[in-house]
């Protein structure tokens, strides 16, 4: 009969530990429960149920009835498995009957197995309030009576479980161990009871593996039990597998909180790093100004010493201007002195005196010349440092030295002036 638990009224109907594992597929755990397959206990009552049964009304009486399904006894001939029966089922109440879908799921020499069918949720409801209040409470009410019947104990006991009430079950079973000590089927119920609930409840079960121990310690005591062995390899396997998970567990939180600490110490270097970086930029920014404001420095100075160095160019040839104007003149005046026989002597005096002021005036122009060539070589090489002016800082001092020298050397341009001013005035 499937396994539908469609008015279950509880929580617990997943076999999964907070692992995630389902202990119901360990085989030793489906080895033993599967001494108790049914999902919901059938309870004994007997009950009539019409049903039409090709073509006319027919009836017969329950076995035992569940609220999914129901046995029904010396059946006519002719069912089939899978047959589909509209059944009215008398719950001598004296209510209306209940009337029930179901499908034949096995047949016996006693009778046909029927599984309730389909959604007939207020069928079902009047059949399980009829359930506890004939069944259920008279097995409640005469508690001593069914205590003293291990069938009757385990029915209650299978119905508390599959209404969520645990306790209810466990305190039947525990009253049932004390009055029937020596009763093999209350030991081996009670072990297949407690470990259907730990597969049932998951990890809030565990608390009963203690309790099923001391059960399994009882049967043993009083022999061998092949259901008793089966749950207690269950147990076994039970424990093992939660071992392995609890080690794979501690081992997930062990990579979780390594991966969280990677991730924190990434997020401060990247921070560290980002601070790093912003204040390099800063820094790079500062400079890049600084050097900016030394470029447009530099700039202004070379414009002005290109515009002294012209200044000088021009003062030069007004020079050589009039030092060819003066020789012009004084070629003529030497024509004059030849036609002037008279001052011969003090000519040629003058003339001695001119010759030797002219050699220091060409050698004062040999140095002009020189100092010329020298201040163009100057200016490119004060061009070619503008090309490199990353390595401004490197030739700062020998601009700074050449600034000096070109300094120098204008001292020495303005006193050959002044020589060649003293000179013209001697001429």
């Amino acid at each position: 009969m499937a396994k539908k638990r469609s008015t279950r009224k509880g929580k617990h109907t997943t076999t999964q530990l907070q692992t995630g594992q389902d202990l119901s597929a360990l085989p030793a755990v489906e080895k033993a429960l599967a001494y108790e397959r049914r999902a919901y206990v059938r309870l004994p009552m007997m009950c009539r149920v019409d049903y039409p049964f090709k073509g006319r009304r027919t009836f017969s009486f329950t076995r035992d009835i569940s609220t999914q399904g129901v046995f029904l006894k010396h059946t006519k001939g002719g069912i089939k498995v899978n047959d589909q029966l509209e059944m009215t089922l008398n719950l001598q109440t004296g209510e209306d009957p209940v009337k029930l879908k179901g499908k034949v799921h096995h047949i016996s020499k006693q009778g046909v197995g029927v599984e309730f069918t389909g959604r007939q949720k207020a069928a079902l409801s009047r059949l399980e309030t009829f359930i506890e209040q004939t069944i259920i409470s008279k097995l409640e009410s005469n508690r001593s009576a069914t205590l003293r019947s291990p069938k009757q104990l385990a029915h209650l006991a299978e119905y508390y479980r599959q209404h969520d009430r645990l306790r209810d079950g466990l305190a039947i079973y525990q009253e049932g161990l004390k009055r029937h000590r020596q009763n093999m089927t209350i030991c081996e119920r009670a072990s297949v009871f407690l470990l259907r609930c730990v597969v049932e409840l998951g990890a809030e079960g565990w608390s009963l593996l203690s309790g099923l121990d001391r059960v399994l310690l009882r049967g043993g005591e009083l022999g061998q039990s092949e259901v008793l062995e089966s749950v207690a390899t269950a147990v076994k396997e039970m424990r093992e597998q939660q071992k392995f998970l609890e080690q794979e567990a501690r081992a997930r939180e062990r990579d979780r909180l390594r991966e969280k600490f990677e991730e924190q110490a990434k997020k401060e270097l990247q921070r560290a790093l980002t601070r790093k970086t912003k204040a390099l930029e800063k820094a790079f920014e500062t400079h890049k100004e600084e050097l900016e404001a030394e470029l447009a420095d530099s700039r202004r100075e070379l414009r002005k010493e290109r515009t002294a160095l012209n200044k000088i160019n021009r003062e030069q040839e007004e020079r050589a201007g009039q030092l060819k104007r003066q020789r012009t003149k004084l070629k003529k005046d030497q024509e004059q002195l030849v036609k002037k026989e008279a001052a011969v002597a003090d000519l040629e005096e003058k003339q001695s005196e001119l010759r030797k002021e002219k050699a220091a005036f060409n050698k004062a122009q040999g140095q002009l010349s020189r100092k010329t060539a020298y201040l163009k070589t100057k200016e490119q090489k004060i061009a070619t440092r503008l090309a490199a002016v990353e390595d401004l800082e490197e030739r700062q001092g020998d601009l700074e030295r050449e600034r000096k020298a070109l300094g120098r050397e204008q001292a020495k341009l303005r006193r050959l002036e002044q020589k060649l001013d003293q000179l013209r005035q001697a001429l």
